[in-house]
C-alpha cells in the first residue's frame, strides 16, 4: 500500500538517535525523515550511507542536514559552495533514499536571493533531489515584521524563480491554550489557508509542520490533538505533514515530553503520535496520495477566513448538522480519473458528536472509506455500479471494495453500522458519530 508522505524535524546527532532510529520512525508511522546532523570532520560518512540503506530497506525517504547543503555563504562564495556541496553528494548524496536537502529554515525578506541561489545551484549539480526550504507561518504583520512588502508576491518569486519543488511552513499558535475568542485556531487556520493558496497557485505541494513538543505557551498536544492537527491540515489540502519535533535531546528552555525523550525513551508523546499516524495511514494514507484538493469550507464556526459551508450552494452535499452544536470541516477533493470525494472532520480539539449530511438528488450511491482489512474484502467493481448483487447484512458484516487507489470501502447504504444511511423523500441522509478531530472520508458517486 502506498503511503502518505508523513515526517519530523530531528535535530539530534547521531549519537543521540539511539542504536535503532529508523524502528523508531516505521513504528510511529512515518514515511519520510530529516536525516541526523551530519558534522564533517566528527561524523563518519559511513555512518550516514548505513542509516540510508536502512531507510531504504523500509520505505522511508531522507532530507539530508548537513552545513554543506545550508544557504550559509553561497553569496559570499559561490565557488566554494559549489565544491562543498558536490563533496557531500560525493559522499552519500545520491544515494536512492534521500528525497533532497535541507537548505533552510524560516527566511526573512532579505533573505531571498540567498534562499533562491542556493535552491538553483542545488538543482543544477543534483537535479533528481529536491532542496528543501520551510518559511514561517502567515500572520497579520508579516509584511511588516519580516521586511516583506508583498507576502504572496515574495513567495512566489522565491519557490518559481528558484524551482523549490515543495511549499513549506511551520505553525504552532493552533497549539495555545484556547480562549473565548480562539485566537490560536484562527491564526492556524489563516496560515493554512494562505499557504494552500499560494502552493495552488504555484502549483506546487503543500507541506506543513505542526507541533509534538510543548514549549513557550504551546500546550501539551493530546491524542485527541495530535489527530485534530494531522486530519485539519490534510483534510484542508496538505500534501505532507511534519512534526516539531521528534528527538527532546537535553531539556532546556520549557521544551518536555518529546515523542522520545532525552534518554532516548518513547514517551507518551510518541504513543500518541504513532496511534494517529498509524490510524490515518492504514484507512487514509494510500487514498490521500491519489487525491486532488478542490475547496475546503467550515461549518457553523469560521476559522481563519476559510469560508462557511452554505445550505444548497454545492452541487451535492445539501447540508451539514450537528445536534451537539459543534464546528467541522468539509473538503471536497478529485480523482485524476473522475472519482468524487468528501471528507469530514469534527473541528473541535475537545468535544465529540454527531454529524448529518444531507445530500443533493444528484447522488447515487455513498462509500465510506474504512479501516483496512476491517471486513469481508471484495474485488474492485463488484457491485459498485451494481449494487444489486452487494451482500447484505444477512450474507456478511461489512463487505468491503478495494480501490485501485489502495484504500477500502463500504457501501453506506448495503451495510455500514457506523453510519446511519436513509432516504427519505428524494433526499439522502448519512450521519457519523466523530471523536474530536476525526475524520470520515465519503466516495460520492452521482447520478
Amino acid at each position: 500500500m502506498k503511503k502518505f508522505p508523513l515526517c519530523f524535524w530531528n535535530y539530534a546527532t547521531f549519537e543521540q538517535i539511539g542504536k535503532d532510529p529508523v524502528k523508531d520512525w516505521v513504528d510511529a508511522g512515518f514515511t519520510m525523515a530529516l536525516s541526523p546532523v551530519f558534522r564533517k570532520g566528527i561524523d563518519d560518512p559511513a555512518q550516514m550511507t548505513d542509516l540510508l540503506d536502512k531507510c531504504l530497506q523500509n520505505g522511508i525517504s531522507v532530507i539530508i542536514d548537513d552545513k554543506r547543503c545550508k544557504w550559509d555563504g553561497v553569496l559570499d562564495s559561490e565557488e566554494d559552495y559549489r565544491k562543498n556541496f558536490t563533496d557531500m553528494l560525493n559522499e552519500f548524496g545520491r544515494h536512492k533514499a534521500v528525497y533532497g536537502f535541507y537548505v533552510g529554515d524560516e527566511p526573512q525578506g532579505p533573505q531571498a536571493e540567498t534562499v533562491k541561489k542556493a535552491v538553483k545551484i542545488q538543482k543544477e549539480l543534483c537535479p533528481e533531489k529536491e532542496p528543501f526550504v520551510n518559511f514561517l507561518p502567515y500572520w497579520d504583520e508579516s509584511e511588516a515584521d519580516t521586511g516583506i512588502e508583498d507576502f504572496d508576491e515574495w513567495i512566489h518569486d522565491i519557490a518559481v524563480e528558484s524551482g523549490l519543488g515543495q511549499l513549506s511552513y511551520d505553525c504552532y499558535w493552533q497549539m495555545n491554550p484556547d480562549d473565548p475568542s480562539h485566537d490560536g485556531i484562527n491564526r492556524y487556520y489563516r496560515s493554512l489557508k494562505k499557504y494552500t493558496d499560494a502552493a495552488k497557485r504555484d502549483s506546487l505541494p503543500l507541506w506543513v509542520t505542526n507541533l509534538a513538543v510543548p514549549h513557550f505557551q504551546y500546550t501539551e498536544p493530546t491524542l485527541d490533538d495530535f489527530r485534530w492537527q494531522l486530519n485539519t491540515t490534510i483534510a484542508s489540502g496538505a500534501s505532507c505533514v511534519w512534526w516539531f519535533f521528534l528527538y527532546l535531546r537535553l531539556p532546556r528552555v520549557n521544551y518536555r515530553m518529546a515523542p522520545i525523550d532525552e534518554k532516548g525513551n518513547r514517551t507518551k508523546g510518541y504513543e500518541n503520535l504513532a496511534m494517529v499516524q498509524n490510524t490515518f495511514q492504514n484507512q487514509f494514507g494510500s487514498l490521500f496520495t491519489h487525491l486532488i484538493h478542490d475547496e475546503t469550507y467550515h461549518t457553523l464556526i469560521t476559522f481563519g477566513g476559510y469560508p462557511r459551508f452554505e445550505y444548497k450552494t454545492h452541487k451535492y452535499l445539501k447540508n451539514v448538522t450537528s445536534d451537539s452544536r459543534i464546528p467541522g470541516l468539509v473538503s471536497f477533493f478529485h480523482t485524476e480519473n473522475g472519482d468524487e470525494y468528501m471528507a469530514f472532520v469534527n473541528n473541535s480539539r475537545t468535544e465529540s458528536g454527531m454529524f448529518t449530511f444531507k445530500f443533493t438528488d444528484r447522488v447515487k450511491e455513498i462509500y465510506r472509506v474504512a479501516y483496512t482489512n476491517c471486513g469481508q474484502v471484495m474485488p474492485m467493481g463488484s457491485f459498485i455500479g451494481n449494487d444489486k448483487d452487494a451482500p447484505t447484512s444477512k450474507d456478511v458484516m461489512y463487505p468491503v471494495i478495494k480501490t485501485e487507489n489502495g484504500s477500502y470501502e463500504i457501501n453506506c447504504r448495503k451495510n455500514d453500522n457506523a453510519n446511519c444511511f436513509c432516504e427519505k423523500n428524494g433526499e439522502i441522509q448519512n450521519s457519523a458519530w466523530l471523536a474530536p478531530g476525526q475524520m470520515e472520508v465519503f466516495r460520492v458517486v452521482l447520478k
